[in-house]
């Protein structure tokens, strides 16, 4: 017997929302591997002695960090089709800040500012295509954000060992590939026609069905047995394959520049080659058990749709007839 979700097949429009949602996660991996690839260059550019180096790397992260934690619940707040659009154009001003930065102190702004719009995307980018995803797959189409994670960190190291022997210039080349991929796609995500339709589509939905939904208190998320597991299970890969991950990948070319006494392009290179091994695991459509009273949690909410009250409503209308 075929797999519900294996066997329907996902319109072009739906791929289309999966790439441009899927960028969140090409634009954050690709400023953290550019700026890896860039350290080198900026310490003797802008005369950066070891700490602001350091400082100037942790900036990024805690951006990020900072991003992710809260631009879940400012979608939640504010609309996540306004925020998923916002959040990109942000990253533009961002990145620009740091292709045509002269000096460290807009840098470091650029820094600031392109890490944490990346990290408010990378949580309602999810949300975005989850609602608005065929049920059925959901999890296929979630699943290809860490695709597009993946092809970030290739094109981004590709693109550092072209232009490795270029120094500044090369640099600022990495971060306007940056800059013109981020306004492409906010320009998509605008004025997109497909966009567009689904978003009515999925308010006409909402509307048809007439159930209304409140949102799940954060102890109650906390209290349901399934979503503690898929976040417990979720933060224990993320902190772990994050950890050695970024600090891999964010001053693996440092290091064998300024110690392993490596040329740029070398270094470039012996990163790329190593990055372009890992090929992407199987994207999944299983979905996570949904508790009973409970619609289906979107990755990225602080608040999930609670509907035990309509639910009841309709066993008990059933009991009734």
């Amino acid at each position: 017997m075929s797999h519900p979700a294996r066997s329907q097949k996902l319109e072009g429009r739906h791929w289309r929302l999966a790439v441009a949602g899927g960028m969140a996660s090409y634009l954050d991996s690709g400023i953290l591997i550019s700026s890896g690839v860039s350290l080198a260059i900026w310490k003797d550019h802008f005369h950066l002695d070891s700490w602001m180096l350091g400082f100037l790397s942790a900036s990024l992260t805690l951006s990020v960090a900072v991003g992710a934690l809260f631009g879940g619940r400012i979608a939640d707040l504010f609309g996540r089709t306004r925020v998923f659009n916002i959040d990109v154009l942000v990253y533009v001003i961002g990145v620009g800040l740091m292709a045509f930065a002269v000096n460290a102190p807009m840098l470091l702004a650029g820094v600031a500012i392109a890490g944490v719009a990346a990290g408010a995307d990378l949580p309602t980018s999810i949300a975005v295509i989850s609602e608005r995803a065929p049920a059925v797959t959901q999890g296929r189409m979630v699943a290809f954000t860490q695709v597009m994670w993946t092809v970030g960190i290739v094109v981004a190291t590709l693109l550092g060992f072209l232009v490795a022997d270029l120094g500044m210039l090369g640099v600022r080349l990495l971060f306007l590939h940056l800059f013109v991929v981020s306004l492409v796609t906010w320009f998509v995500r605008v004025f997109s026609k497909s966009f567009r339709q689904m978003e009515e589509g999925a308010t006409a939905v909402t509307s048809e069905s007439g159930t209304v939904t409140e949102a799940m208190p954060l102890k109650q998320l906390l209290m349901t047995r399934t979503f503690v597991t898929a976040m417990v299970v979720t933060g224990l890969f993320y902190v772990t394959y994050g950890l050695v991950a970024n600090t891999i990948g964010h001053f693996k070319t440092y290091f064998l520049v300024t110690v392993g006494d490596a040329s740029q392009s070398t270094a470039t290179g012996f990163s790329f080659v190593a990055t372009s091994s890992v090929s992407p695991a199987r994207l999944s459509s299983r979905a996570w058990p949904t508790p009973r009273g409970a619609t289906a949690c979107s990755p990225s909410r602080t608040s999930c749709s609670w509907a035990a009250s309509s639910s009841r409503r309709s066993r008990e209308a059933g009991t009734s007839r």
